[in-house]
């Protein structure tokens, strides 16, 4: 193996990886050593000339466009098909280190799928009455239930579809803008969509669904505003969102409960952070 160079920032050694995967199909290979990454190619890659100079090049401006732009590309660039793959990894290929950059998004999916297990135990009936949505006078100043509601599912297939957008989407979001901007996210887009079905239906309901609209909400304008596509998503995103929201209008003709004006709320919310973000964006440049 040819030894090209060394950094301390894993984003970094990841984002010139990234870069000459996909400029000359060739796979750095990083090793990790006392808190520093040592980047490697093989010494039989037809291509060393440019790989090392493409290292020198990195090196004296890492932030390069064409640099930074291979960084985003690689998971955001995906096409539906693509979409399955984090489902689909084994524990022998688990990265620990991609769980931690997405440790509020991991939290999150952790407690649904504990809470979901308790709604199978005697616990099922307190789970139900201490998530719900504040209904009676006294439960207005208990402020978990604003959130609390979020992290309950009612069947398997509920919180399956739940969790899959959210831990593809979310993590999308907290690896790339960070912790605070997932947790806000997360945070008002419960509130939000919690308050638009109370107002619809009653206390009567629970579910991510709110906030998996608003993440996807948030990527999709994001992706609309921004040159450089950072959340370049697939062809057709926007239409699933509007048949998401349109299918549920007739669920109900076939049996279907669905919270739709959760959804319509979590979605605007999403929307709205995301046109904010943009515009201070602007607003700095």
């Amino acid at each position: 193996m040819y030894y090209l160079f060394s950094t301390s920032q894993q984003q970094l050694a990841i984002r010139f990886q990234q870069f000459i995967r996909q400029q000359y199909q060739q796979q750095i290979e990083i090793k990790q050593e006392k808190g520093v990454f040592h980047l490697f190619i093989s010494e039989q890659s037809e291509q060393m000339v440019e790989i090392k100079q493409a290292a020198e090049q990195f090196l004296a401006n890492p932030e390069a466009e064409q640099f930074y732009r291979a960084d985003w590309q690689q998971e955001s660039r995906i096409s539906w098909r693509e979409l399955w793959k984090p489902l689909l990894v084994t524990g022998s290929r688990f990265r620990w280190q991609r769980l931690w950059q997405n440790k509020f998004c991991a939290l999150v999916t952790l407690i649904c799928i504990l809470v979901f297990a308790l709604t199978y135990t005697d616990w099922q009936q307190q789970i139900f009455f201490y998530f719900h949505f504040p209904v009676f006078p006294e439960q207005q100043f208990e402020l978990w239930r604003y959130f609390s509601h979020s992290l309950v599912h009612l069947s398997p297939a509920h919180i399956l579809f739940n969790l899959m957008w959210w831990w593809i989407f979310a993590g999308l979001i907290e690896r790339y803008q960070g912790t605070f901007k997932l947790c806000s996210l997360y945070a008002i887009s419960a509130v939000t969509s919690g308050i638009a079905q109370y107002l619809s239906s009653g206390a009567d309901f629970f579910g991510l669904s709110g906030v998996v609209y608003a993440v996807l909400g948030y990527v999709f304008v994001e992706n609309y505003f921004d040159p450089k596509k950072r959340f370049a998503i697939p062809s057709g995103f926007g239409l699933f969102l509007v048949i998401g929201i349109v299918s549920g209008f007739f669920a109900p003709l076939i049996g279907v409960a669905i919270g739709n004006s959760a959804h319509i709320a979590g979605l605007i919310t999403g929307s709205i952070l995301a046109g904010i973000d943009v515009w201070r964006q602007k607003t700095v440049k």
